[in-house]
């Protein structure tokens, strides 16, 4: 329910710059749809790489007890 109540404000932001460029609202729409897939696509990828490095991270925090070792793993696991 809530993304459906988010959803207008991020398409009118995303148009707000391209109903200057198009000539038909047509044009307008595939550009806000590619930009709204494009954002919901780099949305996830980030919100998979954070969790596969928290993961990592989690893990090796109770198999090791050791905070040194558990920030080395973040770093070496967001560096991937």
């Amino acid at each position: 329910m809530t993304i459906v109540i988010c959803m207008p404000p991020i398409f009118a932001f995303i148009a707000k710059g391209i109903f200057r460029s198009e000539r038909t609202l047509s044009g307008v729409h595939q550009h806000v749809f590619q930009r709204y897939f494009l954002l919901l696509y780099y949305n996830i990828l980030i919100v998979l790489i954070l969790t596969g490095s928290l993961t990592t991270t989690i893990s090796s925090y109770i198999n090791d007890q050791t905070p040194n070792k558990v920030f080395a793993e973040l770093g070496l696991s967001l560096a991937r």
